[in-house]
């Protein structure tokens, strides 16, 4: 199951990885922040990204879509570069 997520993952980022969202107030957004700003350098995973604090019940949940999400880009890593 944990392999199926992974590449449900990397599919969706090589369809609409690099693709903007237009916001309500017309800013324009990454569809996919976490591959996007890997791919910079710059994801410190999604808590930080949407500023939930360690002690949130959600802290656990983003930090194991992010295992899922590094492990997406590893085989991204080694599948397109």
């Amino acid at each position: 199951m944990k392999n199926q997520k992974v590449n449900e993952i990397l599919h969706r980022w090589l369809v609409e990885g690099e693709e903007d969202h237009t916001t309500e107030d017309g800013q324009l957004i990454p569809k996919c922040p976490e591959f996007v700003y890997r791919l910079s350098g710059e994801w410190k995973g999604w808590s930080d990204f949407l500023g939930v604090d360690f002690s949130s019940e959600a802290y656990k949940d983003n930090e194991y879509r992010d295992q899922l999400e590094d492990q997406a880009f590893a085989l991204f890593r080694s599948r397109h570069h």
